[in-house]
């Protein structure tokens, strides 16, 4: 049996990752996979791949990889993860022993587009970023070193040549964004100007018996409240992949200066629309980014 498209390492889960399974011994019934996360212990089985006419299969292992990933984590990223890959072929004929591949094989939260020499896989010794790594700005910067894969960790490398400082065009403070970029690390961008909107809508009231005209004859049952976060930046061309990649993450937090930890200085968002246009004029992109605020709260009776 010979498993064919696993031959690199470091696949990217984003990407759908067809693998052929052939060179049979003998006429297959049918091929049964397992994966495992190494890393976590959690385990999928009893995955069944039919045998086509030329006695070979294809399965995508992107699926299974994807559900058995961890929740992002920006803090202790864990994109990168080890998986066992148990592949068991079964035969028509009932004598003959069942044959099984097991393959171990890392996997990275993340994905490419079609576009020149790119493959969905990276190597080792490649570092997790995505064009330039935006390391501050005028009233910002950060200290975390680029994440690079060194024998199946990542760990951080000081040397990727792609450094670039983010402009300010304004002078007052904006929004610094953190995000999960397509290849499994995180990446910051600035946003100098921002727009925060609140909106309630009062749920049906219920009615009430008043026995005297200055008593209220309703009462308000609760309200659904709406924040928006829109996000406004000035990009130099250069940087403009850095928002492109920033718009197509899972997982984009926002800063707050009040907090004072991880859990509070970081606040997670869902981005609902965007949009970037080109200025000629002053030769940048004017990006727009709308966010919704989570709410904590159930305002009701």
């Amino acid at each position: 049996m010979t498993i064919n498209g696993l031959e690199n390492n470091y696949y990217l889960t984003q990407n759908d990752i067809w693998v052929k399974i052939n060179g049979f011994t003998e006429v297959v019934s049918k091929v049964v996979l397992e994966f495992k996360n190494i890393s976590t212990g959690q385990i999928l089985k009893e995955f069944e791949c039919s045998a086509s006419p030329n006695n070979d299969c294809f399965f995508n292992v992107s699926f299974p990889i994807r559900a058995l990933m961890p929740e992002p984590d920006h803090v202790v990223v864990n994109s990168l993860q080890n998986f066992e890959i148990k592949v068991t072929a079964k035969f028509k004929n009932p004598a003959t022993l069942d044959e099984t591949i097991t393959l171990t094989k890392y996997f990275i939260r993340g994905g490419r587009n079609k576009s020149g020499v790119n493959e969905w896989y990276l190597n080792d010794g490649d570092y997790l970023v995505d064009n330039y790594f935006i390391t501050g700005g005028l009233n910002w910067n950060i200290s975390n070193s680029v994440l690079r894969i060194s024998g199946g960790n990542l760990l951080p490398d000081g040397n990727y040549p792609k450094l670039a400082t983010q402009e300010n065009t304004k002078k007052c403070d904006g929004i610094l964004v953190k995000y999960l970029n397509s290849l499994g690390s995180y990446q910051h961008f600035y946003f100098d100007r921002y727009e925060i909107k609140n909106k309630t809508k009062a749920s049906k009231t219920v009615n009430r018996i008043s026995t005297r005209l200055r008593n209220d004859n309703f009462q308000n049952i609760g309200y659904d409240e709406t924040r928006t976060l829109t996000l406004f930046s000035y990009t130099e061309k250069k940087l403009q992949p850095n928002f492109e990649d920033m718009i197509r993450s899972i997982h984009i937090l926002f800063f707050d200066e009040n907090g004072n930890d991880s859990a509070s200085e970081w606040h997670l968002i869902k981005l609902d629309d965007n949009s970037s246009v080109f200025n000629n004029y002053e030769n940048v992109y004017e990006n727009k980014a709308e966010f919704t605020l989570p709410n904590y709260r159930t305002i009701t009776v």
